[in-house]
C-alpha cells in the first residue's frame, strides 16, 4: 500500500517546495489582534510582507492543532488510500503531538488495515524542516514505511537546532522570557543564544556582547562542538532567518571556512515561516544540522 510523509506547515520551507517533494501538509494557524490567520508558507508574498510589518507592533500566538482537525486531516488521507507517517513539531512547544496521537489511535481502530505513525520530532523551525527533508530523501531512495519511521525515531535526537536573536522583546511579549530578563538583554546590547534540548524544549544557552558578528562566530563554534568529524562533514544544513539575511549569509560564510569538505550547495538558506517568527521573533537567525545527540557535547 502507498504511504505518505506528512508534516505541519512550520517547516520553514515554501509550499511549492513541499509539493515538489510529495509532502502532505497540515496548515497551522496563529492569532494576531484577535484575528485568526493561516500559515502562509510563501504562497502569497504580499501577505508575508504585511505579516512582518504587523508583528513588529503586535504579538502573534500560534495555536495547537486540535484533535478534530487531525481526525479530519488523517481520515481524508486514509480515504485516498494512503498510509501515513506524520511528523509533528516538538511536543514541548505545542499540544499538537498529543492530539495527533489520539486521532491516529482512533482511526487505526476504524481503518485496521491502514497504518498511521506519529513522530514527535522534538524540534521546531529549521531543525524540524531538516528532519522532514531527511524523511523525504529516504522515501525517494526507496526506503520502506518502517525503515523511515524507525530512522526518524532513532535519529531525531541527532538533529541539532541552534539560534540567536538580539531582540528579546518578541520572546518577552509571548511569555517565553520574563520582562526583566528582556530588559537586561536590551540594556547591555546582548545577543541571546538558544537551542533545542534533548527533550524538545527551547533553552537559552549564553549571551554574546555587542556585535552580532560575535554571535555568528559563537554559533559556528557551537556547531563544531556538536559535529564529530569537522574535517569530513558534508551533510545538508539549513539556515533560516526572519528577514535578517545579512547575518544568515555571514553564518554560511563562516561555516564554509570552518568545514573544509562542506559543499555550498548543501547549505540551504531560507526565511523563517510566519509560525516560527510568531514563536521567536523576526530578528532570528537559526541553524540546523545533524551532529552529536542533543546535549551530548555539553556532558
Amino acid at each position: 500500500m502507498d504511504f505518505i510523509i506528512s508534516c505541519e506547515s512550520n517547516i520553514d520551507r515554501s509550499y511549492a517546495y513541499a509539493k515538489s517533494r510529495g509532502l502532505f501538509v497540515l496548515f497551522l494557524n496563529y492569532t494576531m489582534k484577535n484575528k485568526i490567520y493561516e500559515e502562509n508558507m510563501w504562497r502569497d508574498a504580499k501577505l508575508m510582507d504585511e505579516f512582518h510589518k504587523k508583528i513588529r507592533k503586535h504579538a502573534a500566538y500560534p495555536s495547537s492543532v486540535s484533535y478534530l482537525r487531525y481526525l479530519r486531516y488523517f481520515e481524508s488521507r486514509l480515504k485516498e488510500g494512503h498510509e501515513i507517517i506524520h511528523i509533528c513539531s516538538s511536543s514541548k512547544v505545542s499540544a499538537s503531538y498529543m492530539n495527533a496521537l489520539a486521532a491516529a489511535d482512533y482511526l487505526e481502530k476504524k481503518y485496521p488495515y491502514q497504518r498511521i505513525r506519529v513522530v514527535d520530532s522534538r524540534l521546531v523551525t529549521c531543525g524540524y524542516g531538516l528532519l522532514v527533508e531527511k524523511a523525504c530523501d529516504l522515501k525517494d531512495e526507496g526506503k520502506s514505511y518502517f525503515e523511515i519511521y524507525d530512522y526518524l525515531e532513532r535519529e531525531k535526537e541527532y538533529f541539532n537546532t541552534i539560534a540567536f536573536s538580539s531582540h528579546p522583546k518578541y520572546l518577552s511579549r509571548i511569555k517565553r522570557m520574563n520582562w526583566f530578563q528582556a530588559l537586561l538583554v536590551k540594556l547591555h546590547s546582548f545577543t541571546l543564544h538558544f537551542e533545542m534540548d534533548h527533550s524538545g524544549y527551547i533553552t537559552y544557552t549564553h549571551l554574546s556582547k555587542f556585535r552580532k558578528i560575535v554571535a555568528v562566530k559563537r554559533m559556528v563554534q557551537d556547531m563544531k562542538e556538536s559535529v564529530p568529524d569537522v574535517e569530513n562533514f558534508n551533510d545538508k544544513i539549513f539556515i533560516t532567518h526572519g528577514r535578517n539575511e545579512t547575518y544568515a549569509l555571514l553564518v554560511r560564510q563562516e561555516i564554509l571556512k570552518e568545514f573544509p569538505s562542506l559543499q555550498q550547495e548543501n547549505i540551504i538558506l531560507t526565511e523563517e515561516s510566519d509560525i516560527s517568527v510568531s514563536y521567536l521573533g523576526p530578528e532570528l537567525v537559526c541553524l540546523a544540522f545533524k551532529g552529536l545527540p542533543r546535549d551530548e557535547s555539553k556532558k
